[in-house]
């Protein structure tokens, strides 16, 4: 062979050594806490021991009122590895403070209402960036763009750790939706209600929740979280095995569901 036909080879390959695709690898499992501010609608009938207008409550003639209940908290989100064009995920915990009309309250999922059913979700339609340095590895922050959907029980507890202590819950699931451009979020990221999120409220009559609970109102859909703060975890080795068993635990948790 020529030496002008040697140049010409190494011409020739060297644009195709320099864009050999990199190869992904699927997304793994891990763990964020976020802090978040939810607001959302309840609507009351007159019927309703919590209707706001005390001059006609028990009057069947008297419109609903629907009354805003707005607060601050946070949620710890575990998702397991990506599966295909999925990645399955649970918010493993919900716990959030707010006051309505002096009358303090906590809302309650997961972890801390562990009375009701798991707050559980998928993102689905997931887009990577290739030229990230976690494409080929598997991290999340490879992730630009993700459908999201969650949905689950919630519980609001007013007066809490008092005599006059109520409970009311979720008698369905409370369904978001949202289009996320990060994993973990970003601060500002929204997350809202969907269209057919109306859930029926039930007052706690008993030590546990119960069929036979009675419903007080409604939540009505479009409820709104926007992420305020990506809470920091602390960078140590001891913090693997408390999130592999967390992982475990929510993996062995989703098989026996669909069992």
């Amino acid at each position: 062979m020529s030496v002008r036909l040697c140049v010409l080879s190494v011409l020739f390959a060297i644009p195709i050594g320099l864009h050999q695709p990199v190869s992904a690898a699927d997304i793994q499992g891990g763990m964020t806490q976020y802090d978040y501010f939810n607001s959302f609608f309840v609507r009351f009938p007159s019927t309703s021991p919590f209707y706001p207008d005390p001059a006609r409550a028990g009057d069947p003639a008297a419109p609903p009122i629907d009354v805003e209940i707005a607060y601050n908290g946070r949620i710890k989100e575990v998702w397991q590895n990506q599966g295909g064009d999925e990645i399955e995920f649970e918010v493993v915990d919900v716990f959030g403070i707010g006051d309505l009309g002096g009358t303090p309250f906590h809302i309650t999922g997961g972890a801390s209402a562990p009375q009701l059913a798991p707050f559980v979700g998928t993102y689905s339609q997931l887009v990577r960036d290739p030229s990230s340095l976690g494409f080929a590895t598997g991290d999340p922050s490879s992730l630009t763009s993700a459908f999201r959907r969650a949905s689950g029980p919630f519980a609001q507890i007013l007066n809490p750790g008092t005599a006059e202590e109520v409970v009311v819950y979720g008698a369905t699931p409370y369904a978001f939706e949202s289009t996320i451009t990060s994993l973990p979020y970003e601060v500002g990221q929204e997350l809202i209600g969907t269209d057919d999120s109306l859930v029926d409220l039930r007052l706690q009559l008993g030590a546990a929740p119960s069929g036979t609970d009675p419903v007080i109102g409604q939540a009505l859909p479009n409820g709104y979280i926007r992420i305020t703060r990506v809470v920091p975890e602390p960078v140590s080795a001891s913090m693997f095995v408390p999130l592999g068993i967390t992982l475990w635990c929510f993996t062995r948790r989703r098989r026996r569901e669909s069992s």
